[in-house]
């Protein structure tokens, strides 16, 4: 998709038709970091530097048609002529992650070690927590007791502690947990972020369900209880 381009940089997607070779679809680039992305972890599991080559083959065709003099990077409106055009479009995503797995695929592997480290789909870095989540659990029972058990899944093991089992296993053929100690929170629905049940009249974080009230209640959360008046 990149090296067969008249200027080296891939478009957005292309497509096939039935058992023929590929044809361009939207014949743009905006900088997006799937394919380095892919490079970066095929070099890191094979060590092949025909990966390397290839970042590297892409990078400098990027350097070459979408670099903007004052500064930055554009996108490109069509990727198939000799000189593209630039759309005057720099995505957040092209320093986020196109870059970093540019920097990364040339890198060496303890730049990020990947036995350490997860990248998700934005490429933010995560460590791997190295332990059992059953002891998470043992130090929360000790403390507090069994917690509220999640239903019983044919054909899938549930990850949990010795106290837990027994307790579910004390239901007998119940399928559904017992109410939650804590309060039966999430009976009527998920837990809003302050750890609080939805309420069917006020909704999450007790905004308002009609959509005529949504307005004012934003307005008191940010000014506080004011009253509107038409402006002059």
């Amino acid at each position: 998709m990149y090296a067969r381009q008249k200027s080296g940089v891939s478009p957005e997607f292309v497509t096939f038709e039935g058992q023929q070779d590929f044809v361009n679809g939207n014949g743009f680039y905006i900088l997006r970091p799937e394919t380095m992305e892919s490079l970066f972890y095929m070099w890191r599991v094979t060590k092949d530097v025909k990966w390397r080559n290839y970042g590297w083959a892409i990078f400098r065709a990027i350097e070459r048609w979408c670099t903007v003099e004052s500064g930055g990077y554009s996108g490109l409106t069509d990727v198939n002529v000799a000189k593209p055009v630039k759309d005057n479009l720099m995505q957040s995503f092209w320093m986020a992650e196109t870059l970093k797995y540019a920097y990364l695929l040339f890198a060496d592997d303890s730049v990020l070690d990947l036995s350490d480290w997860v990248l998700n789909t934005e490429a933010h870095p995560l460590r791997i927590r190295r332990r059992d989540p059953r002891t998470i659990w043992d130090a929360y029972e000790a403390a507090n007791g069994v917690p509220w058990l999640s239903p019983t899944i044919s054909g899938v093991k549930p990850i949990e502690s010795k106290a837990a089992t027994a307790q579910r296993m004390s239901y007998g053929s119940k399928v559904t947990a017992p109410p939650d100690p804590s309060g039966d929170e999430g009976m009527d629905g998920l837990p809003d972020d302050d750890a609080l049940p939805f309420d069917a009249v006020h909704g999450m974080n007790g905004l308002p369900v009609a959509p005529s009230e949504v307005r004012s209640s934003l307005m008191e959360r940010i000014f506080g209880n004011v009253t509107s008046e038409p402006l002059m």
